[in-house]
């Protein structure tokens, strides 16, 4: 066998794209930010981190530099981060039972849910993630209590909910992560029943997409595709029709965060250890 040769550079193939990977992207350790990272989101060239320690918010620039950090003594129990496409970010604040608003300066205040007062099938119960929907409508995965997705109009009024607890079609046990295309389909990471179902805005069941073991993170790229992480550990590019997919092994462990960058790069988080991971797109070749 090849002595692996310390200046190689790891790299992992997602259809036809090739990526550089990073798997301790942004110096954590020697920044002293090495407690369970949660989430993650990109604003602009900056990548912002969710993290389950104080100060939850940690921001880095282009070159990993740790270059901000906010929202101590703001946020109870962070899980879920996502842009809110206004040029901020929404954080979900799972056992506090809200969604969070973030500015682009780090002020964080309250949107969405009564603080500290979960409620049965109604918003929210252990809430996990957000997405953004193509009308601007906030979709939140309501994941560990209620097993149920709401919908909401971008200025916070409950539009629909649905979904129950269950292994059926339509019902779920935790929906872990959410994403929406811009033809408006919902899908949903159904962790715990291994799959994901994807809804139309109506809250109909549209399919089910299985072959994951607990999909944690779901993310559409600027080029359409749908991303998933799963606990193999594994990273996979599903077309938006569920047709087609391929397969990689970024992530050492069970990465629990995606974002996608404008260009591309894909940003994971690691939870245990804790790392960040990055997976910057290669030119192809021929």
């Amino acid at each position: 066998m090849r002595a692996w040769q310390g200046n190689e550079t790891l790299t992992v193939r997602l259809g036809e794209q090739d990526y550089a990977v990073d798997r301790d992207w942004g110096g954590l350790e020697a920044e002293g930010a090495t407690q369970p990272m949660s989430d993650l989101a990109c604003l602009g060239d900056q990548l912002w981190v969710l993290q389950r320690a104080e100060p939850p918010l940690l921001v880095f620039d282009g070159d990993g530099a740790l270059v901000g950090r906010f929202g101590a003594g703001e946020v109870f129990d962070g899980h879920g981060l996502s842009a809110d496409g206004k040029g901020g970010l929404l954080l979900v604040d799972r056992d506090a039972q809200q969604v969070l608003r973030v500015s682009p300066d780090g002020r964080v205040e309250a949107l969405l849910g009564e603080r500290f007062r979960p409620a049965w099938q109604t918003p929210f119960n252990h809430p996990t993630s957000t997405a953004i929907g193509p009308d601007g409508s906030l979709w939140v995965a309501d994941g560990y209590g209620n097993a149920r997705v709401h919908r909401f109009t971008p200025d916070g009024r409950l539009l629909l909910s649905f979904g129950e607890l269950g292994t059926a079609p339509g019902q779920f046990v935790c929906p872990h992560g959410i994403a929406v295309t811009g033809g408006g389909r919902v899908l949903v990471n159904d962790r715990d029943n291994d799959r994901i179902q994807v809804f139309d805005e109506a809250g109909t069941l549209l399919d089910v997409w299985t072959g994951f073991l607990r999909p944690m993170a779901i993310a559409i790229g600027p080029d359409g595709w749908v991303y998933v992480t799963d606990q193999v550990p594994s990273l996979t590019r599903i077309a938006a029709d569920g047709k087609s997919r391929s397969r990689a092994r970024p992530a050492r462990n069970m990465p629990h965060g995606m974002a996608i960058a404008a260009d591309g790069t894909i940003y994971l988080t690691e939870m245990a250890p804790s790392s960040l991971v990055r997976l910057r797109p290669l030119q192809c070749q021929g």
